[in-house]
């Protein structure tokens, strides 16, 4: 991933996520909490990246999706 991608894609998603993040970021039993269920974290992201002009595709009930420029 090269400085763009990052600062267009991962940094606002990490950002969200990082908001969200329970316990100081503590891993228990490799798992990280967070403070919101997914539902919630996928709308607060997609919301993000469309304001970014990026599109989120296959995010509503499946495992992965792509993201990309609109």
């Amino acid at each position: 991933m090269n400085e763009e991608e990052y600062q267009g894609i991962a940094k606002p998603v990490y950002d969200i996520l990082s908001n969200h993040i329970v316990d100081g970021g503590k891993a228990i039993d490799g798992k990280i909490i967070l403070s919101a269920d997914h539902h919630a974290l996928s709308f607060e992201i997609q919301k993000r990246l469309r304001e970014l002009g990026y599109v989120m595709q296959g995010a509503q009930h499946e495992a992965q999706c792509v993201i990309h420029k609109s």
